[in-house]
């Protein structure tokens, strides 16, 4: 579970049902859910 993820998640698809490119806005969403995961979550797995 990523902090937000579902928001995130629900604004993409809100783009795409409003005519933003798939493959694009899940790239951006993809992106910014690594980051979410790289500084929030990783470093409590150590």
């Amino acid at each position: 579970m990523i902090p937000g993820g579902d928001q995130k998640l629900g604004a993409a698809l809100d783009k795409i049902v409003a005519g933003a490119d798939v493959a694009a806005t899940f790239a951006g969403v993809g992106a910014e859910l690594q980051k979410i995961a790289d500084s929030q979550i990783k470093p409590k797995l150590k």
